[in-house]
């Protein structure tokens, strides 16, 4: 991690799930995942994920289970796409919008 600001050229970032490249599209006005994969990026630099991956206690036995990392990765992104949709909710109702008639 460190201070990188490239526009115009990808930029790899190191996450749990690999190195991805990212890239700044200076027209956009926002991202659908807006800097997760820099807080991916967080995540594996400090060790956080993978200690939280060596101490979590769920164990699946049947073949067809899906990996650990797959199973606290999906509900890490699950919780995170909440807090982003809470906030929206939010400030949606804060405008009145959408306006609704409970009569």
């Amino acid at each position: 991690m460190g201070e990188r600001k490239i526009r115009g050229e990808a930029m790899q970032v190191r996450t749990p799930g690999g190195v991805i490249e990212v890239r700044w599209d200076e027209r956009g006005k926002a991202t659908a995942m807006g800097q997760l994969a820099f807080f991916a990026e967080y995540l594996e630099a400090t060790g956080l994920f993978e200690g939280w991956l060596r101490s979590c206690p769920l164990k699946y036995s049947s073949p067809n289970a899906p990996k650990l990392v797959d199973v606290l990765g999906t509900w890490m992104l699950s919780i995170l796409e909440g807090i982003a949709a809470t906030r929206t909710w939010a400030r949606c109702a804060a405008t009145g919008w959408p306006r609704t008639s409970w009569a």
